[in-house]
């Protein structure tokens, strides 16, 4: 019953965020690199994601005070972005710098240990262990928005991420909090049905937000289950954060700017490879999104099977990156 009453005053909160943009004319989606353009004929649709889920999140969750200041910190830094306040990548970047810095250090939910020997001998020092988890969340966050171009790609992705915890933590009795892994599905599933029928995006403000709270949440988890490979949480993250990577080293091979959006994404050349076949924008988009979300489910189910054995879960991740680069070149 609280969970339905959630449901529906997240489902109003959302309408209202989305009613006041559209008569207000204010915080539209207008894209110049974005495949945004290709989903549908609508250009303008709110960037409202990002709102939703901090309001949400705000009211639904107990606690988390340091995660909900340094959060919405966060989330403003993207939603100057989506208000073309801050154009400059590198500031965004220099202040996310700043922000998840100062959280990990406040917060004090460092990765101290990876079973990486010569990482773990360097995080043995506290001051590189608190640069090390500030650039693991930047990573997320900026991968994640990386990979922010199709309609249901980032927030099913993440919705598959805590089920696979929780079904971890049922499989072999780890620690979770299930309130927040409930309350933040709940929350992701609101969005998911607003923005998989083409009524909303989730923005930049929202793709740092709902990477940063999940990034954030999974460095609790790994810290309170050490006998869980850190190898296997690099692997439920493993999409976004090699998508940044590889962006970065093609982009500077090619000697662009590795700051500046492009269209060269491996979700955006398969959604036009399938769009130049049935011609569908939207079927396209989300059929597009369910083949790597879908892929993703099935390697995460398998590596389920050897959650603490690094050296296997090491293979799939070779894999993972294997086909990735032979989609990419062969798409």
């Amino acid at each position: 019953m609280i969970l339905f009453l959630k449901f529906f005053i997240g489902l109003i909160i959302h309408q209202l965020t989305n009613f006041l943009c559209n008569k207000k004319n204010y915080l539209l989606d207008n894209p110049n690199f974005s495949i945004h353009k290709e989903l549908t004929k609508n250009k303008n649709l709110p960037l409202t994601g990002g709102i939703t889920f901090l309001i949400l999140f705000l009211i639904f969750v107990d606690g988390f005070i340091e995660l909900k200041i340094f959060g919405s910190l966060i989330f403003f830094i993207g939603l100057f972005s989506d208000l073309n306040f801050i154009n400059s990548p590198k500031l965004r970047f220099f202040a996310q710098i700043i922000i998840t810095l100062l959280f990990v250090s406040f917060f004090q939910n460092n990765v101290f240990f990876t079973d990486i020997n010569i990482i773990d001998k360097f995080l043995e020092n506290y001051y590189f262990s608190i640069f090390f988890t500030a650039f693991c969340l930047l990573i997320l966050i900026n991968g994640t928005n990386f990979i922010d171009g199709l309609n249901g790609l980032v927030i099913t992705y993440y919705i598959i991420v805590l089920s696979i915890l929780t079904l971890a933590s049922n499989l072999f009795n780890l620690y979770i909090d299930l309130d927040l892994v409930v309350n933040l599905v709940l929350i992701l599933l609101i969005l998911l049905i607003f923005n998989v029928t083409n009524k909303n995006f989730i923005g930049d403000s929202g793709s740092y937000l709902i990477s940063f709270i999940i990034g954030s949440f999974l460095i609790s988890f790994y810290n309170q289950n050490q006998n869980v490979s850190s190898l296997f949480i690099v692997l439920l993250l493993w999409y976004p954060a090699f998508e940044i990577f590889f962006s970065i080293i093609r982009k500077l091979i090619k000697k662009k700017n590795p700051f500046l959006p492009d269209r060269s994404h491996l979700h955006q050349k398969i959604f036009l490879k399938i769009l130049n076949k049935n011609e569908k924008e939207f079927k396209s988009n989300l059929f597009t999104s369910f083949l790597i979300n879908f892929y993703n489910i099935i390697i995460f189910l398998i590596s389920l099977n050897f959650i603490n054995n690094s050296n296997l879960i090491s293979l799939v991740l070779t894999i993972n990156i294997s086909i990735y680069l032979i989609f990419f070149y062969k798409t």
